[in-house]
């Protein structure tokens, strides 16, 4: 193995760190995202039934 064959091998596993850090970061946006939604769409029907009672 050459000095130039490690360096490939560094920086593939650099690059497969990377992607897999992407990854999951992404996922943990999208949970955020997805919790944000959630709670948004809770808070909007509690209005909707707040209103209502008040009626």
């Amino acid at each position: 193995m050459t000095l130039k064959d490690t360096r490939s091998f560094k920086g593939n596993i650099i690059a497969t760190f990377n992607i897999l850090t992407l990854n999951i970061f992404q996922e943990f946006i999208a949970n955020q995202y997805i919790i944000l939604a959630k709670s948004a769409s809770k808070s909007k029907s509690d209005e909707v039934s707040r209103k209502n009672l008040n009626f």
